[in-house]
């Protein structure tokens, strides 16, 4: 049985059929693009977010540490001020103006905001030669700089400068940053001090002058006071009132150079009258003085008004004489400044031998710089030289009678006579 041929209906609809099999899978085909390219679009979402959230993130913590920047550029405690690549000026803080006493014009002046620049030993410094140059050429810091910056009004400020280079993050030169601090006070101090130092050189040169004169006058002095008992007569008298006026002016002059070396007063002993010194009773003096003179006439003097003496011409000396005969020494009269060994170092020395034991010390540095440090050997008793008979033998007796405890201090025996020479 032969098969009829499809119609023409029926082949239409195949066609149909196919078409839309064709258009079914067209559509699955584009379905499946579509979801692909709306993930692609997500992921792409994604990293765009997290790229404009980092950028923010970058934006916000440049923005902080600008203004980290300018506050710490404003607020520094000493002018500073940033030039780019090629030296210009663009920015600057309050105290850079007042320490130049102008604004410079950012974007315009360059290297330094100042009339001009100088050196310490008064070269002048041009602004192209200052060594911002060096620092942008090189890259490396100059530290340290010290340099005057002079005024619209002539005036100059000293100041200490340091430059560095600023650069970007492949390690570029994009400009340099100076800071300069005002050295005014620093300057005024150094010259008060240097001033101090001459002063103190001055005052240690009159001192030892002073000390030297002092040991020249004081056996005049002393023996003044003898000679009048001998010469009673008055044109004898005459002569002595002269030289005696003559001594004591020099003296004087001499502690008014101790005064101005030293800015102090000395502690001198009130002298008695000639007819109301004080004398001895046999009591052994130990006399410590590297002056032979000084030596001399002390032991003479005390001698005369009823003391025995014992010499010594330097501290060692006298702490060896001591450990022979220190249970007959009634007192010790020590010059401050001796060779070998000076008289602090020997109090201290003769103290631990005898914490009791009289001290008197004596100098022609008055008033004596380790003054404090004899107080803590328990020396309160000075004689400043040059001293007179009566100074000396009063300061004796004070000493001895406020040690023993004993009622006032003893005239001369013989009803205000003088001893006999």
């Amino acid at each position: 049985m032969a098969t009829e041929p499809p119609s023409l209906d029926a082949l239409a609809d195949l066609e149909r059929l196919h078409d839309v099999v064709e258009m079914n899978e067209a559509l699955m085909r584009g379905s499946m693009r579509q979801h692909e390219l709306t993930e692609a679009a997500e992921r792409l979402n994604v990293q765009l977010r997290a790229e404009i959230g980092q950028r923010k993130q970058a934006e916000a913590a440049l923005r902080e540490s600008e203004e980290r920047f300018r506050s710490l550029f404003a607020s520094a405690p000493m002018g500073v001020f940033a030039c780019d690549r090629d030296g210009v000026i663009q920015h600057y803080n309050s105290l850079a103006v007042e320490l130049w006493g102008r604004a410079p014009v950012c974007g315009v002046e360059r290297y330094c905001g100042s009339i001009r620049l100088w050196l310490p030993d008064d070269r002048l410094l041009p602004h192209a030669e200052s060594p911002i140059m060096e620092v942008l050429r090189t890259g490396r810091s100059a530290l340290n700089i010290e340099v005057s910056i002079e005024r619209p009004d002539g005036s100059r400020v000293p100041v200490l400068a340091n430059f560095a280079a600023l650069k970007n993050d492949e390690a570029e030169i994009i400009g340099a940053i100076t800071s300069f601090m005002d050295l005014t006070e620093r300057k005024s101090l150094e010259q008060q001090s240097l001033r101090s130092q001459r002063m103190a050189s001055i005052g240690t040169l009159a001192g030892g002058i002073a000390h030297n004169l002092n040991n020249a006058l004081g056996p005049i002095v002393m023996s003044l006071d003898l000679l009048r008992m001998k010469f009673t007569d008055p044109a004898s008298r005459e002569l002595l009132d002269i030289i005696d006026t003559s001594a004591q002016r020099g003296a004087e002059m001499v502690r008014e150079v101790l005064t101005f070396a030293r800015g102090v007063e000395g502690r001198r002993t009130e002298p008695l009258p000639m007819l109301e010194m004080p004398c001895g009773n046999g009591e052994l003096i130990l006399v410590v003085d590297d002056e032979a003179p000084m030596r001399k006439m002390t032991q003479q003097i005390l001698e005369l008004f009823g003391y025995r003496v014992l010499l010594a011409c330097d501290g060692a000396e006298a702490v060896a004489i001591y450990s022979q005969r220190g249970t007959e020494i009634a007192a010790v009269i020590t010059d401050m400044t001796m060779p070998v060994m000076d008289g602090l170092e020997a109090i201290g020395i003769l103290r631990t031998m005898n914490a009791t034991l009289p001290i008197i010390g004596a100098s022609g540095l008055a008033p004596i710089a380790s003054g404090p440090q004899l107080a803590s050997l328990g020396v309160k008793d000075i004689l400043s030289k040059p001293y007179t008979t009566p100074e000396l033998l009063n300061l004796v007796k004070l000493v001895k009678r406020v040690l023993e405890g004993a009622g006032p201090v003893e005239k001369n025996p013989a009803r205000g006579a003088s001893p006999e020479w």
